[in-house]
């Protein structure tokens, strides 16, 4: 279900403060997700996910739907494996990024 949901908003635009239906910014993007597959929690900046969550454990930080976070924590996106992740990205909108690349 969350692969579904992020295929849907794959390709979306970037906007700040936005979540959905066709732009988001990267918290708007991970709060869109996981809501429209009913898992709801207050939409947050990346640094008040960051607060919010618990890490995960070390051999569970690549798993598919795990949230990552970038750039001092002013950025997130989900975990697609231990390759990359799907984000909002401000220059290119909703993509998978090589962990390499947080553009």
């Amino acid at each position: 279900m969350v692969l579904a949901a992020i295929d849907q908003r794959l390709g979306s635009r970037y906007l700040w403060g936005a979540t959905g239906p066709n732009r988001f910014d990267c918290s708007g993007f991970v709060w869109a997700t996981y809501h429209s597959i009913g898992i709801d929690f207050e939409r947050g900046s990346a640094r008040t996910l960051w607060a919010r969550f618990e890490a995960p454990p070390a051999d569970e930080q690549f798993t598919f739907g795990t949230l990552v976070f970038f750039s001092g924590k002013t950025h997130v996106g989900i975990v697609a494996d231990e390759k990359g992740f799907y984000h909002a990205s401000r220059h290119h909108g909703v993509v998978y990024a090589p962990f390499n690349d947080t553009g």
